[in-house]
């Protein structure tokens, strides 16, 4: 999309000059816009309906009310916080200047930060979402993932003959579906039993924004908040800023003393019962077996080979959470016996 098509969702929010830039690497597209009446972000939303994206940012503004740090929307002339032009949606916020983060370089404090945010949103109480989230459903993952895989078994050859250069990752890809098969029939069933909680959905390092004036912590894109077990979101949460290199957040090895640090940090908002460390444990096998491989088949089906990009480069750390799960329990209950 040009600038110059950006000209009418923009002037809905009253920007007439700016100075446009594409952010790449979001799933709607992004776009940073630089205007006399200060910086921001400007999302497009193409395949959201109107009513989906109203219940998103009321939500956002409910969590904001509550003091969970999010961006500020900007409003059009019509008084809403969304625009829309040639059948796509659009919102304005406000930009976060920040130094981006990625694990494993990311700082003590900023760990810290993180997991105590966390901890706040999932003591947040029901009837501030529960009319606008739904809950999330394991039971389709697993049942797709159990569809997906003998497809990729049986165009595996084909794949590795047409894209020689990505033979490599295919037979990671191949590995780790056969040797976490045990740990998926084991989950097979998954059940997490309530209360379930509020979750950002995507809470990774990429949607933690330090700001730098401020040293004050954001958190971007909602689009994925779901009703869900806490345990299933630490757990990536994890992976994500605790994680040996910037891979995978459901298989990346972990720092077992940036977890330590991590878990203390939530612990001391919002504490941990023996049920939690259960199910963290129990998310470690489901993520680590099933959970990532939907989307990552499907991409992969398709023919669209990025998500194995994020896969550890040895297969011994794609398999990691097979290998580790006891030493997890150990670092979890060390918590609680504190």
């Amino acid at each position: 999309m040009t600038q110059h098509q950006l000209l009418a969702p923009l002037r809905s929010f009253g920007i007439e000059k700016s100075v446009v830039t594409e952010i790449a690497g979001r799933a709607h597209q992004t776009w940073k816009i630089e205007s006399a009446d200060g910086v921001f972000i400007l999302k497009q939303y193409a395949n959201t309906d109107l009513e989906s994206l109203q219940q998103s940012i009321e939500f956002q503004k409910r969590l904001i009310t509550q003091y969970i740090p999010i961006p500020l929307f900007n409003i059009t002339s019509s008084g809403s916080p969304i625009t829309k032009y040639e059948e796509k949606l659009y919102v304005l916020s406000r930009h976060v200047d920040h130094v981006p983060l990625s694990a494993p370089a990311i700082e003590i404090s900023v760990l810290k930060q993180a997991a105590t945010t966390l901890g706040s949103l999932h003591k947040l109480d029901r009837s501030i979402y529960q009319d606008l989230l739904k809950e999330i459903d394991f039971s389709k993952t697993t049942k797709a993932v159990t569809e997906l895989i003998p497809q990729f078994s049986k165009k595996y050859s084909l794949l590795i003959s047409t894209y020689p250069n990505q033979r490599h990752k295919l037979t990671h890809l191949r590995t780790i579906i056969t040797t976490t098969e045990s740990l998926r029939h084991q989950h097979h069933d998954l059940h997490f039993p309530p209360p379930w909680e509020c979750i950002h959905g995507d809470y990774t390092p990429d949607n933690v924004l330090i700001e730098r004036s401020s040293n004050t912590l954001f958190i971007i894109d909602w689009d994925n908040a779901k009703i869900a077990p806490r345990a299933f979101e630490i757990h990536k949460a994890i992976g994500a800023f605790c994680g040996r290199a910037p891979r995978n957040a459901y298989l990346v090895p972990i720092d077992w003393e940036k977890a330590d640090v991590f878990l203390r940090a939530y612990h001391a908002v919002n504490p941990l019962t023996i049920q939690t460390v259960n199910e963290i444990v129990t998310s470690a096998a489901y993520g680590s077996s099933t959970y990532w491989l939907r989307f990552t088949l499907l991409q992969t089906l398709a023919e669209d080979f990025r998500m194995l990009d994020l896969l550890p480069e040895n297969i011994e750390d794609c398999v990691f959470w097979k290998n580790n799960l006891d030493t997890y329990r150990r670092l979890l209950l060390s918590i609680l016996s504190a």
